[in-house]
């Protein structure tokens, strides 16, 4: 009995780990030296992914009227007018951007395996250390903990390449989640909460503390970016106060890129609420006591690498408690490990507190913590 049951433990392991390989990440820990920064190449690679994505959509187009216009049948024409019609939709371009940036032939998310594993010409492009030379350590880390997500840069930012599958794979989940309540209710305010829901129990549940003892806020500010991001496809959204144009436009019954968007329109979704050294994470026990005492060895040098201060993180951790002043499924403070205690939130979160709420806001409720609850400090 005891070996059967220690067997099956065995072979859970070894199916699960590379499901669970790129969950969590560590900027906590610093690289050698900077990591070259590859912000443009990202913006190219997303372009490209959006280029691929119209030319099948407007191609399936196409060929359903092609279809429609050859058959003698009515209720065939009827039927490939009506898919050539879907074409045309929103959720249809959505989809196709979804199937190749998370669907491009990899087991892994695509954008993800594109950079974790691509060939770039600069260097060094990535960090990526073994759990047992991480924060994470080795005696209180999770078994299933046999790899980490790699350390990139992009934009100044460093974070996990496991933010981008959560950018584009877990947004486009919320995505459908607020589509399909507008779809019922018509009440934005209300779509955005349900999609927040969604990550707050992934997070809460097997894509976060039921398999390793976190919950990354991190992600979850990925999985919010992913939703705007979508959204951003196909409508103008405000963001920070600023109209972002559509990426995509619908012209002559064709999907085609759009000038007005700019030629740098991923820059606005990659923010330091991707980086778990910046914006960290809530950790259960007994993962939080490893967690903590590496944080404080970590902290001097980090601060170092960064040009930052114990004052400037202390607002940090708690303007990112916030996306661009929206909820966004924030832990809050408790059970949290940060170099830093959080600064009281009056003076730092003023701006975020004063924004006007708009249609795009997940409902502006108060963080779920506040820097008066318990927080681990490393540092």
């Amino acid at each position: 009995m005891v070996i059967g049951r220690y067997g099956g433990c065995v072979v859970c392991v070894v199916m699960l780990a590379p499901w669970c390989a790129a969950l969590e990440t560590d900027q906590f820990t610093t690289p050698p030296k900077p990591l070259v920064d590859l912000g443009a190449e990202f913006q190219q690679e997303v372009v490209r992914s959006l280029e691929t994505a119209v030319g099948r959509v407007n191609e399936q187009y196409h060929e359903h009227m092609t279809k429609a216009d050859r058959t003698s049948f009515q209720f065939i024409r009827k039927s490939e007018l009506e898919k050539a019609a879907d074409r045309l939709t929103e959720a249809a371009i959505a989809r196709a951007v979804f199937d190749v940036t998370v669907r491009g032939g990899t087991a892994q998310c695509y954008m993800e395996a594109w950079v974790r594993y691509g060939e770039f010409e600069r260097q060094p492009m990535k960090f990526d250390p073994w759990p047992r030379e991480s924060v994470y350590g080795t005696i209180y880390r999770p078994i299933l903990m046999v790899i980490i997500s790699p350390t990139v840069n992009f934009n100044g930012i460093y974070f996990g390449t496991d933010k981008l599958g959560h950018l584009f794979e877990q947004g486009y989940e919320y995505y459908e989640v607020f589509t399909e309540e507008m779809k019922n209710s018509g009440d934005e305010a209300a779509a955005y909460r349900k999609a927040v829901k969604l990550g707050i129990d992934q997070e809460n549940g097997f894509f976060g503390m039921a398999i390793d003892n976190v919950y990354s806020n991190g992600d979850m500010a990925a999985n919010y970016a992913g939703l705007k991001f979508y959204l951003n496809l196909t409508r103008p959204i405000v963001i920070d106060d600023a109209r972002r144009e559509p990426m995509l436009v619908l012209e002559n019954n064709q999907w085609r890129l759009n000038p007005a968007a700019g030629g740098d329109f991923m820059r606005v979704y990659i923010t330091e609420h991707l980086s778990e050294a910046m914006n960290p994470s809530k950790y259960g026990w007994p993962l939080r006591l490893g967690v903590r005492s590496n944080v404080k060895k970590l902290t001097p040098r980090w601060m170092e690498f960064f040009g930052s201060t114990p004052e400037r993180e202390r607002k940090r951790i708690v303007e990112l408690t916030r996306w661009y002043g929206q909820e966004y499924g924030h832990s809050g403070f408790e059970k949290v490990v940060a170099m830093v205690e959080p600064a009281e939130r009056g003076a730092v979160a003023a701006k975020a507190e004063s924004a006007k709420p708009n249609s795009e806001s997940a409902a502006n409720d108060e963080p779920r913590g506040s820097a008066q609850e318990s927080i681990s400090v490393g540092g």
